[in-house]
């Protein structure tokens, strides 16, 4: 088992053997029956704004499930799985809404069985008049760091263990004050890094971001400025607000700038391409640097208030865009251990077989998720 997974269980561990009475009475409204454990998926199906979907770790985390019941993990009669599918559509309110009704943090009370009660028996019991719903032991999400931050802000009140597998792909933000929250992989904020690796490599001293102000955007900004400077390489930023006109605020070629990042993201990128295309800014006078997170052919997407040029067709972008570079997080394994089964039943050999998926930004969001899984499960049978 690795260090990571290791970390995660016993942290997960403490919680679920934690509590006090308030928190254990919330848990006493919709309990499932002995032997049924459920937990709490929300992720990001909605491509809205953000362009961030994580959806494509539903078939992994079913695959887990699968296995976990097959190899027997948890104790006998014993059955793990998630109550609903909620769609966070990486957005901070759709996020808490999904988690407050997902959870049933508010007392539910059925006022027809209520009144029948107070008729019948001349008292009202609480125990009987309550909705009935599963209750979930633990959350997987939210998806997008936007839509799981305000969330890992407030789980812990609840006393409610949450794993993030997708957050940390994108910066995500940690603090002291979220818990009872787990972030898989426990590293984050590696784009920074892995830009200012680059820059060294091709011995480049000058760069640009370009970046929307998202705080998980801010955040990998901060890093690169932060390890900059003694590594002699001077950093430049443009911020935009997403709804500003944005041929008015960015400026791309000011103090000669070539490398520049779309720090961003993709349907907010494609708008700032069009702009840097009308300009003429393309290889190999620049060079630009994007992010593996994006969804394949990001760039022929185009949003209903149509682009800022009309000249801007997909083929112009993907011109602009020749010979870019990706910054992205891959899974890295030698042959010998790409091959090798782990506890978990799969090699990850066998793992991508299973899950099928072409894309290898799909394919690190996946195993995230189906480790996750494995986490939980691993926490719960040793709490048995």
């Amino acid at each position: 088992m690795s260090s990571i997974v290791s970390a995660c269980v016993v942290l997960l561990l403490s919680v679920l053997c934690s509590g006090d009475e308030d928190s254990a009475a919330a848990g006493e409204i919709g309990q499932p029956r002995p032997g049924e454990l459920h937990f709490g998926f929300i992720t990001s199906f909605s491509r809205s704004a953000s362009s961030y979907e994580s959806s494509q770790a539903v078939p992994s985390v079913d695959l887990a499930l699968e296995k976990i019941a097959e190899l027997s993990v948890l104790p006998d009669n014993y059955t793990l799985s998630y109550s609903a599918i909620r769609d966070s559509q990486c957005d901070r309110q759709t996020s808490l809404r999904a988690f407050l009704e997902e959870f049933d943090v508010f007392e539910q009370w059925d006022y027809d069985n209520a009144t029948s009660a107070v008729c019948q028996n001349g008292s009202l019991d609480s125990s009987s008049t309550r909705k009935k719903k599963k209750a979930n032991i633990a959350l997987l999400g939210c998806g997008c760091p936007s839509a799981t931050e305000p969330v890992a802000e407030i789980s812990h009140f609840w006393n409610i263990p949450q794993i993030s597998f997708s957050s940390a792909l994108s910066g995500f933000p940690l603090n002291q004050n979220y818990k009872y929250f787990q972030l898989y992989p426990s590293e984050s904020k590696l784009e920074g890094p892995s830009i200012l690796a680059l820059m060294e490599h091709f011995q480049w001293k000058r760069i640009l971001f370009i970046t929307q102000k998202e705080e998980m955007f801010l955040n990998i900004l901060d890093v690169v400025i932060s390890q900059s400077e003694s590594r002699n390489i001077t950093v430049g930023n443009s911020e935009f607000r997403t709804d500003e006109d944005l041929s008015k605020n960015l400026f791309f070629e000011e103090e000669d700038y070539r490398v520049l990042v779309l720090n961003m993201y993709s349907r907010t990128a494609v708008k700032v391409i069009c702009e840097a295309y009308k300009r003429n800014m393309t290889y190999p006078r620049y060079a630009w640097l994007t992010y593996g997170f994006y969804p394949d052919e990001w760039w022929t997407y185009r949003p209903p208030e149509g682009l800022p040029h009309e000249s801007c067709t997909s083929d112009h972008l993907a011109t602009l865009l020749h010979r870019k570079l990706i910054i992205q997080q891959v899974p890295h394994a030698t042959e010998e251990q790409f091959e090798s089964p782990t506890d978990t039943g799969l090699s990850p050999y066998q793992f991508n077989a299973e899950v099928n998926l072409q894309s290898s930004e799909y394919l690190v969001i996946a195993s995230l998720a189906y480790d996750a899984v494995w986490t939980l499960a691993l926490a719960l049978n040793t709490t048995a």
